[in-house]
């Protein structure tokens, strides 16, 4: 989000609107503040300028508390970024969702009480609004296309989490799909194969193992 226009609110500054963000200016100190599109507001009154974080609000759900430490501290690194609970398994996930309503969902594939597809069935069951990324040592196709048909919006490889989270987080946010680099043929391939059928009756083999059930 970018302003479009702010003028004649505060003596001294001028705001130079364009498609890449806002740029501030404030005389006579010369002082200039970018903002990108990326969720920042600017809010001018004649008070004043303040600038104001749109937050993205999180929940890491793995077994593994190293897992959540490491993931948990790179993306605090992030300002715009918030971690408002961990989860150990699915069912704490559930609760911390209902509690907290995290914009995203961080969930491991495999975790005890109630594992990652478990925990998205039943968010999905409850119409609980949070955007899911699974969090995965698999490479699999068939288990990235279940997924996907479950309604998450992210897919991330364990080893290359600390990297691609961040990323990833911010695209989900937006209701976009996002897959580790390693991965990005398993979204070109789902993408292919949704033309197809757009093109023709699905058979049995266009579709993925979940569709066919």
């Amino acid at each position: 989000m970018y302003v479009e226009e702010c003028t004649g609110l505060v003596p001294g500054v001028t705001l130079n609107c364009t498609p890449e963000g806002v740029t501030l200016n404030c005389t006579p100190e010369g002082v200039t503040l970018n903002c990108t599109p990326e969720g920042v507001t600017l809010n001018c009154t004649p008070e004043g300028v303040t600038l104001n974080f749109m937050e993205i609000t999180i929940i890491i759900a793995d077994d593994h508390p190293i897992v959540r430490k490491g993931l948990r501290e790179v993306i605090e690194e992030d300002v715009r970024l918030r971690v408002v609970a961990e989860a150990n398994n699915g069912r704490e996930a559930i609760e911390a969702i209902e509690k907290f309503t995290p914009q995203v969902t961080i969930l491991d594939v495999d975790m005890p009480v109630m594992n990652g597809f478990e925990t998205a069935r039943e968010i999905k069951s409850k119409k609980l609004k949070t955007e899911i990324i699974f969090l995965t040592m698999h490479r699999d196709e068939d288990l990235f296309n279940e997924a996907i048909d479950l309604g998450a919006k992210g897919f991330v490889l364990k080893d290359s989490a600390l990297t691609d989270i961040i990323e990833c987080i911010k695209t989900v946010a937006q209701s976009e799909h996002y897959a580790s680099h390693a991965l990005t043929k398993f979204l070109i391939n789902r993408s292919r194969r949704a033309i197809g059928l757009s093109e023709k009756q699905p058979s049995i083999n266009d579709l993925t193992p979940t569709e066919r059930k």
